[in-house]
């Protein structure tokens, strides 16, 4: 994903927005990994949101009502005339990036926006990919997953890889 990033903004002021802490860590390791990209971003601002939609759910399924609960720090500075990329550890249904963090990001008039997923539930979206503006994706998944910054009730974020969680009755 990195030279994907690092190919379309080379010589480029970008933003990396991490809707918050699973993403965090994919941001760590996508500018860790941009470093050693032969072309690459001339300059790299950092900030993150937080946006729940798993509220009152047990963590397993979003309540279709997605807040977001806590703001960029300076979205003036952060976001303003720059091409910004929302990383995202997972997408499940799309609905709360198209229907609110898109709408919340484009307030402040970045230059573009796009999104970069570790994840993609593509069976589970219900929005066209198209309104997602994904510029990159890992893998599809069909399943609950921990690990590597994702996890369930806010445990299991240190474990190493992307492990499925598989609850017993």
């Amino acid at each position: 994903m990195a030279g994907v990033v690092g190919e379309k903004y080379a010589g480029e002021e970008i933003a990396l927005l991490a809707i918050f802490l699973g993403a965090k860590w994919f941001r760590g390791e996508l500018i860790n990994e941009l470093r050693s990209c032969p072309k690459k971003p001339l300059l790299i601002r950092q900030d993150s949101m937080r946006v729940s939609s798993y509220a009152n759910s047990g963590g397993m399924e979003s309540n279709r009502n997605p807040q977001i609960v806590d703001h960029p720090k300076n979205p003036e500075a952060s976001i303003f005339d720059k091409h910004v990329l929302l990383i995202e550890d997972i997408i499940d249904t799309g609905q709360t990036i198209r229907d609110t963090v898109l709408p919340y990001v484009w307030s402040f008039s970045p230059k573009s926006i796009e999104v970069v997923s570790m994840l993609t539930k593509f069976e589970r979206l219900e929005v066209n990919r198209n309104d997602l503006h994904l510029l990159a994706s890992g893998p599809d998944i069909r399943f609950f997953a921990v690990g590597s910054g994702l996890d369930w009730l806010q445990y299991y974020r240190n474990l190493p890889g992307i492990q499925e969680v598989i609850l017993e009755n």
